[in-house]
């Protein structure tokens, strides 16, 4: 490099883009540029690239650099030397460039640093070294660089709608910054959004609560832990506005059909038939076939992949589908005809299996039941011969463990806020729980002998292990998915998976479309590869998901509490302490809850909490202790 004086023409870089300036002074540790917007600068000699042998009058600044980076633009042939030398694929410093082509003039050796550095889609250039690229290098780059062009021009108008909210953002636009602003409540992610946003104040939590909510993005009724979840709660008509087409070209079932479920259900992903055949009779297991209206690989089947799974909540339900689709088109509601995939079952007079098999068609379920409907048919033929059938399935499971009598949830109605209890016992819930688990087991049997890449739910018993109410831990197992089938000891089968919730839960119908594509004899939308890459995000939206349902549910929990329990003696028994309170079981309903206490009882010890303060918002309860 030449000794560094006033008058000299300089490349240098500054916030990433190589500029050309006339140095105007120079002192001992800094020197003063001006480039060609008019800006000046100042900053170490060491920031200098390249300076030029001639010297330029700094009277006037932007005329001498116009002529200067004129003269730069004139020398197109300098870049065809430069490839031309090039050839071979060797890396080269620029002086060895230099030394090679031998420009004449500092505006050849200025073009050459310039294009060299600059053009990104024919050069690499790393430690000093430069490289040409190869044909597909280059079009690698060149794919990149558009890449880069449209984040920026994204990046555009959303600070053009950050300045001036009023502005009006494309639909697309719009979709793609409400992700955005999602994931970056949940990570540490899109940091050129992330540095925008800072720039405009718009980086704090309750601010990016806000702009998703200007987007249409959260709902107008704030909820503080669903809003703080970055977990998508509204479908957007820019995935889901177009209608999808029904497969209404099947052969119908000639079976009655019926759907049994809670009794407020309306998404209704599954039914079942029974059919008399001499002395043997035919099972039919029917899920609606959710993977035959949303087009593999379409927005809208990755939408519902993206979200993972439905969440139902004390106050509310976020859906994995929109409503229309999984309260109309896909649910087999009554005396409607849907795409199923079935699993016909031929039943001996001794309850065996003799055949199975699994079958595309339409279904038209003639009624929907609640679980108190079936119950009071369940004693009468030929609903008896039923459940004895998945009596003798259950019995048949070694691995089989007892269950509580009832389940308690809360539900939020208005102003209300009311215990619900279901019985797990119930005669026709423990029936379509058996058939349910058959329909699991034989969809993964077949697919694990025909060598599917589905997504099976294993089981890992090795050295996962949970404290017990004693303060001794034992063995806990752990399930897992994962593209390769392994024994399940939970249910005592070779291979298992989940199948039977499309609707629901997206590794449901992933595992309907990959075994459908096989029943059609179509190749498989994912591969293994495809499979172990989207599993870990899956189970990372549904642990955040988990998250967000178990603080739903204490601040509903603690709602209740404080409406209904203040100040009155609430049988509990103590599981385990924590540095902040004590975790302990509400006796009447089993609901668990972190309470602070000032005594400290013993693991396993009955007490009476008696509620003196709570606070919803902020997660905390405070209570005596009666022993």
């Amino acid at each position: 490099m030449e000794k560094l004086q006033p008058g000299q023409m300089a490349l240098f870089y500054h916030r990433s883009e190589l500029k050309l300036g006339l140095m105007t002074a120079v002192h001992d540790n800094v020197l003063e540029l001006t480039d060609t917007s008019g800006q000046k600068h100042q900053f170490p000699h060491a920031r200098i690239c390249l300076n030029s042998s001639e010297i330029f009058n700094t009277d006037e600044p932007p005329a001498q650099l116009r002529l200067f980076q004129n003269q730069m633009q004139q020398q197109g042939d300098i870049l065809l030397k430069i490839k031309d030398l090039m050839q071979d694929y060797q890396g080269r410093t620029f002086t060895q460039i230099m030394e090679q082509i031998k420009p004449g003039t500092d505006a050849q050796v200025f073009a050459a640093f310039h294009q060299l550095s600059c053009l990104n889609t024919v050069f690499s250039h790393k430690k000093g070294v430069f490289h040409l690229l190869t044909a597909t290098e280059q079009q690698e780059a060149e794919a990149a660089q558009r890449e880069k062009q449209v984040r920026a021009e994204y990046l555009s108008r959303v600070q053009e709608w950050l300045i001036h909210p009023d502005t009006a953002l494309d639909a697309g636009t719009k979709h793609q910054l409400a992700q955005e602003l999602r994931d970056l409540q949940q990570e540490d992610s899109h940091h050129d959004l992330a540095v925008l946003l800072k720039k405009h104040g718009s980086h704090q939590p309750e601010r990016l609560i806000a702009l998703r909510r200007s987007l249409g993005d959260l709902p107008q009724q704030a909820d503080h832990v669903l809003d703080a979840s970055g977990l998508p709660l509204l479908h957007s008509d820019y995935i889901w506005g177009q209608a999808l087409q029904i497969d209404t070209d099947r052969p119908l079932a000639e079976v009655e059909a019926f759907s049994i479920d809670d009794v407020d259900t309306q998404d209704f992903d599954d039914a079942i038939s029974f059919t008399p055949q001499g002395d043997s009779w035919l099972l039919g297991v029917h899920v609606s076939d959710v993977a035959s209206v949303l087009p593999l690989g379409s927005p809208a089947f990755t939408d519902a992949i993206f979200r993972a799974s439905s969440m139902y909540l004390p106050h509310t339900k976020i859906n994995m589908l929109p409503r229309v689709y999984c309260e109309d088109k896909c649910s087999l509601k009554a005396a409607q005809p849907r795409p199923v995939l079935s699993l016909y079952c031929e039943i001996d007079s001794r309850q065996h299996i003799a055949a199975w098999h699994f079958k595309l068609e339409s279904l038209k379920v003639r009624a929907n039941l609640s679980y108190k409907d079936a119950d009071a048919l369940i004693s009468t033929s030929p609903w008896n011969k039923l459940k004895l059938f998945a009596d003798k399935l259950y019995s048949e499971r070694d691995f089989a463990s007892p269950k509580a009598k009832f389940s308690y949830h809360l539900k939020v109605e208005g102003s209300q806020i009311r215990v619900v209890r279901t019985d797990l016992h119930s005669p026709a819930r423990l029936m379509m729980e058996e058939l349910m688990i058959l329909y699991n087991r034989l969809f993964a049997c077949e697919a694990s002998d025909n060598l599917l890449k589905l997504i099976y739910r294993n089981v890992d018993t090795g050295e996962a292990t949970t404290p017990s109410g004693n303060g001794t831990s034992q063995a806990r197992a752990q399930a897992y998915l994962s593209p390769e089938p392994k024994f399940h000891n939970g249910i005592g089968v070779k291979a298992y998976l989940h199948a039977t919730s499309p609707i629901r839960r997206a590794v449901d119908l992933i595992n309907q479309a990959q075994f459908a594509a096989w029943l059609r004899d179509e190749p498989a939308y994912y591969s293994s590869d495809d499979l172990d890459a989207l599993i870990p995000k899956i189970e990372k939206r549904l642990r955040l998901q988990r998250e967000t349902q178990r603080q739903s549910e204490r601040y509903w929990l603690l709602k209740y509490l404080q409406a209904n329990c203040m100040h009155t003696p609430i049988n509990a028994i103590m599981l385990r302490s924590f540095a902040r309170g004590c975790l302990f079981e509400l006796i009447p309903w089993g609901f668990r809850i972190v309470v602070e206490c000032d005594d400290l009882p013993r693991p396993d010890e009955e007490v009476k909490l008696v509620l003196t303060q709570i606070d919803p918002l902020k997660g905390s309860c405070r209570a005596d202790l009666i022993s």
